[in-house]
This record gives structure tokens, sequence and C-alpha cells, in this order.
């Protein structure tokens, strides 16, 4: 009969950031024996409080067979870095919980999540089913912003419009506008939030450009951290990428330029908390 462990807990989460490649990274840790990922990449259990109020029991229900006592339990939910209420109730569901986490230029993430969510408004069934996923878990006080993305009759509005939108609002620390494609940059900000519920050696970061040129590297480096063996990864089992969006057309410059004098002073301050310095922007 298999041994289950009453206490089990899940073990680490993929928490972000969004558009960095953490769906890559949750399927190519689902090759490692010792590994489990969720049946669905995005649970959300932390952020969403209509998945919250489910409880315990449901959210385990989302692993086959959870509890086996020699595999750890993994998600990877990128709201969770940005969501200010999730680090406290992960802390009291495991405190003892490892996150791993991914970034990406600021710049080019911003404009990769305004086209996933361009993307999104483009077909009817695709359209319907973010609205409706959209509207219901909704920041009422910000639903105008909302509306702006789904609901103009001309389509999908310029980025430029979404970023002139957000930055009248992001003096203001409870209004979290969704989507956001700014604030979602301010790496340092979201980190700090965890580190009030947990210290910093149960944190592990990547570049996304390190997880798709030194892969094998990558994924060794998370099982050391996770506590399970090393091993030789299949190159075929890890060497698709996921949810990759080719743009329509480029950024334009003035953009770029604008966005990237805005995050210098916030990537500054994560390169020194880091210990390291990306080529961004």
């Amino acid at each position: 009969m298999l041994f289950r462990n009453k206490k089990k807990k899940v073990d680490f989460v993929i928490i972000g950031a969004q558009k960095c490649g953490t769906t890559s990274l949750f399927q190519y840790l689902k090759a490692h024996p010792s590994l489990q990922g969720s049946l669905g990449k995005e649970l959300d259990y932390f952020h969403l409080h209509s998945n919250y109020k489910m409880g315990e029991k449901w959210y385990h229900s989302r692993w086959k067979d959870f509890g086996k006592k020699d595999i750890l339990y993994y998600e990877a939910s990128p709201q969770y870095w940005y969501s200010p209420h999730t680090p406290e109730r992960i802390a009291k569901y495991n405190p003892e919980m490892k996150f791993i986490c991914l970034v990406r230029d600021p710049v080019i993430r911003a404009y990769s999540a305004y086209n996933m969510f361009k993307q999104n408004t483009l077909t009817p069934e695709l359209r319907e089913r973010t609205i409706e996923w959209s509207y219901k878990n909704r920041n009422p006080d910000i639903e105008n912003f909302f509306q702006k993305l789904f609901f103009t009759p001309e389509g999908c509005p310029p980025f430029e419009n979404f970023l002139e939108e957000e930055m009248k609002i992001m003096s203001d620390a409870k209004q979290l506008p969704e989507p956001s494609f700014i604030r979602r940059g301010f790496y340092q900000d979201q980190l700090e939030n965890f580190y009030n519920y947990f210290p910093k050696d149960r944190f592990i970061l990547f570049e996304n450009i390190e997880l798709d040129q030194e892969r094998s590297r990558v994924l060794n480096e998370i099982c050391s951290f996770v506590g399970v063996p090393q091993m030789e990864w299949n190159i075929e089992s890890v060497n698709s990428k996921y949810h990759v969006i080719d743009y329509k057309e480029p950024m334009s410059k003035s953009t770029f330029n604008m966005l990237s004098e805005l995050y210098k002073p916030h990537n500054e301050a994560f390169f020194s908390h880091i210990g390291k310095k990306f080529n961004w922007s």
C-alpha cells in the first residue's frame, strides 16, 4: 500500500514573473522522476479568492495522487509574485515553501504581455473566455482600466494607450491594474513583499535567457535548490519553448526609450540586491 504523509504540503512554487518562461520551466521539470507538477499549470490558489475559499483539499486535488513521501510537488502561478496578499497566504499554508523566480528585461516583458492580451482579443472564442475570467476576478475599483482592453469598438488599443492609463494610477499602491504592463516589471518591490514572510535563502532566481541558453545547468541548480538529485536531462524532453508569441509589429523607439528610463533605477536596485547585473535595455 502506498504510504502517504497526511501533513504533506506543496514543496515549491514557480512564482513568476509573467511572460518570463514559467510555462516552459514548469514543463521541463516534469521530466524529473522525483518532481510532480500540478495537473494544470496556473492554479492561482493563493491569489484568487474564489479558489482560496475551496481550501487545501481542493488545492491538493490538483495533483495526481498527492501525498507520496518521496515526491516533491510543485506548481507555477506567475500571478503570485505580483499579488500583494499571496505571500501571507502561502506562509500560513507552508512556512517552508521554496520559490523559483524567472525574470526578463522588463521593457521586453511588458510588450510581450501586451501582445499576449492583444492576441486574446483577436478571436471571438478567446476574447469571450478572457472577458469572462477577467471580469469574474477583476478589481472593481479599476474597472475602467479593464474595460479599455476588452470593450472598445475599435479592438485592442495600442500599447502606448495602456501605458498612459497605467501611469495615471501607479502612485496609488492599492490599485493593481489588470492587465498591468509596467508595474509587473518592478521586480525588487515584489520580492520585498515576499521577504516579509520568507527568508531570502528560500528563493532562487534566473534570467529567462539562462533558461534558453543554459537549460541543463539551470535545471540542475533548481534540483539542488529544492533537494532532489541532479540528472542528465533528455534534450528532447526540454527542447521545446511554450507560449511563444511573434510580434506583428515592433515597439516604437520612443516607447522603448521611455520605458528604459522608467525602469533604470528599479533595475539598478534589483541588480544590487541579487548581486549580478543583466544586460537589459
